[in-house]
């Protein structure tokens, strides 16, 4: 379930990544105003490893990565109704905060699989997180150029972001 949830999270988080510059011009905006989304998307993860880290002090990882991909889907239904750069900022600020989720993907694998093994675990989790990172761009891409909206890939994100929290909520608390 863990390494299906990281597939998922590569899968939506790159997709932003890739496309919200020309979704950005597609809402015409200037380049210099989409590429600043991409800054904030940036800027703001690095704040959000750093908060999402004492977050998942409190409240374990495994709650900290349900509520980030549950968030982060959402954000990207939010995505499918924006109008202005301002509301596209508002996007990058809370994709971008939550997206700092994957800074825990170390200490959940130790977690549920001891130390002993987490740099092997670690390595396939990575594998499957590019692997979803490479189809999820190419996918919104792919539906964008068949329905000319990045409505319908937006959409497909949110499920995939929905269905990576679900599937950490489904693992069992761990033993520790």
């Amino acid at each position: 379930m863990m390494i299906i949830a990281w597939f998922l999270y590569g899968f939506f988080y790159f997709v932003p990544l890739v496309h919200i510059v020309p979704y950005a011009q597609d809402l015409k905006m200037t380049v210099v105003a989409a590429a600043t989304v991409m800054t904030l998307i940036g800027l703001i993860g690095t704040f959000g490893r750093i908060c999402l880290g004492f977050v998942s002090d409190r409240l374990t990882n495994r709650v900290t990565f349900i509520i980030s991909f549950v968030v982060m889907g959402i954000s990207f239904v939010g995505l499918c109704l924006i109008h202005s750069i301002w509301m596209l900022y508002i996007f990058a600020i809370i994709f971008g905060f939550f997206s700092g989720v994957g800074i825990l993907l170390t200490p959940i694998v130790a977690e549920y699989f001891g130390v002993r093994t987490v740099g092997a675990i670690s390595g396939i989790m990575v594998a499957g997180n590019c692997f979803g990172g490479a189809i999820g761009p190419y996918s919104a891409g792919v539906i964008y150029d068949s329905t000319k909206t990045y409505t319908l890939a937006f959409i497909v994100c949110a499920i995939g972001g929905i269905a990576a929290g679900l599937f950490f909520w489904l693992l069992r608390a761990s033993r520790q």
